[in-house]
């Protein structure tokens, strides 16, 4: 491996440990924690889960970008995670996979030479869409204020009326109610459907009302089958989320066996959570800045799953540590590559298959180090999968094994 992709790798981890001192100083005074607080610390006072979560797919994300979701998408413009490394790998993050397929599929519907969708149109928009074979993206998410509309789900909706000072019913001030008619109300224009037909067909909601019955009911609801954006699309489902968003919610949960059970069989016990703002969504391996969070004066609402300061004040200027590096290796060749341990097929397309290569064997962790902070730990291959991208895995490694890091080395990198 040459010098020039060594120093670079020394590079990324230098910078990854000044981005997460900086994020440290910043906890201080936005967290009110301790000056040695580590990144499980500051995750933790954020209110980001301890839990892994995934999301799968064929494009390379460092972002999310809830604007170039797709609208027909179960809840809208969501950010979709699961909590079950199968389901990302096997139903979203493969060229195959049910997800992919059926998006290829109604675009190839939509054409009006109907020859062109049959001469396969849709395998060609695959090909034109993606940008890797597949990868699962380990995530740490915040719930925040979560409805959850699973079949079995206990939330229930306060809808119950309120009254003035004289005891009269004034139902209008619910603010669940108004909530939801005013957001129907905007969005029949945004979206050019019959606010009135579609108001009339609202359940009475009534007492504590069960979020499940919410959902079916917004489901069932017609009128919102005539809603389309500008592009032609379905938009429904969208207008369902943005009335939970102006409710107050900041994710939904629902139980994806339920929902898909002929996608989900042989995966047990799945649950899907659909987060609404991207700044709630971070790599495992995250800095876990609060200013990058939306904490205290001056803050941004980063949806960098890495949240970096300096990618965000240099963005389209100037490169990351990490774009530098895979600048660099992108010239290493499949020859090259596959003497490094990666015998698959273009193995030096995309970042995710980058950090492949670089884990693949230990000697040449060891040789990209030199003796730097992995050689401390003790640490062997696989050390830096995804490490500036989100530590990403391959999609078969998802399903294969839930060890997807060296623990020891993450520990020591964090702090803890």
């Amino acid at each position: 491996m040459s010098r020039n992709i060594a120093t670079k790798v020394t590079d990324m981890l230098a910078d990854w440990t000044r981005k997460d001192a900086d994020a440290q100083t910043e906890a201080v005074t936005r967290l009110g924690l301790p000056a040695n607080n580590t990144a499980k610390d500051r995750a933790k006072a954020m209110g980001f889960s301890d839990e892994t979560y995934y999301h799968g797919s064929v494009k390379d994300i460092t972002e999310f970008d809830p604007s170039l979701s797709n609208i027909e998408g179960h809840l809208g413009k969501s950010i979709y995670v699961t909590d079950n490394p199968l389901d990302a790998s096997r139903n979203y993050a493969s060229l195959q996979s049910p997800d992919l397929t059926v998006k290829a599929e109604n675009i190839a519907d939509r054409m009006d030479d109907t020859s062109i969708a049959a001469s396969g149109h849709a395998a060609k928009w695959i090909e034109d869409f993606k940008d890797n074979d597949g990868i699962v993206y380990p995530l740490s998410i915040r719930k925040g204020n979560q409805l959850d509309v699973s079949k079995n789900s206990a939330d229930d909706i306060d809808f119950n009326p309120v009254y003035d000072d004289a005891g009269e019913e004034v139902i209008e001030e619910n603010q669940n109610l108004q909530n939801i008619h005013d957001s129907l109300y905007r969005q029949a224009n945004q979206y050019d459907f019959n606010f009135d037909r579609a108001s009339s067909q609202l359940d009475d909601f009534y007492d504590y009302y069960p979020a499940k019955n919410l959902d079916d009911n917004l489901r069932g609801n017609d009128a919102l089958f005539d809603a389309g954006d500008e592009s032609g699309d379905l938009a429904s489902n969208e207008v369902i989320r943005q009335i939970y968003e102006d409710m107050g919610y900041d994710s939904v949960k629902m139980n994806a066996n339920d929902q898909f059970t002929n996608l989900m069989k042989g995966i047990d016990d799945t649950n899907h959570h659909m987060i609404f703002n991207p700044a709630n969504v971070r790599s495992p391996l995250a800095h876990f800045n609060p200013k990058m969070a939306g904490v205290g004066a001056g803050a941004v609402m980063s949806g960098n799953l890495m949240a970096d300061e300096l990618d965000l004040e240099y963005k389209g200027q100037e490169p990351s540590a990490w774009d530098s590096l895979m600048n660099t290796i992108s010239g290493v060749n499949q020859q090259q590559a596959q003497a490094y341990g990666d015998t698959g097929a273009g193995a030096m397309e995309g970042t995710a298959n980058i950090a492949h290569m670089l884990a693949t064997d230990p000697a040449v962790a060891g040789e990209v180090i030199g003796g730097g902070a992995l050689s401390l730990a003790g640490v062997a291959a696989p050390w830096v999968k995804g490490f500036g991208a989100g530590l990403l895995l391959d999609s078969g490694e998802a399903s294969a094994s839930p060890k997807y890091s060296d623990e020891d080395f993450i520990n020591k990198l964090e702090g803890r």
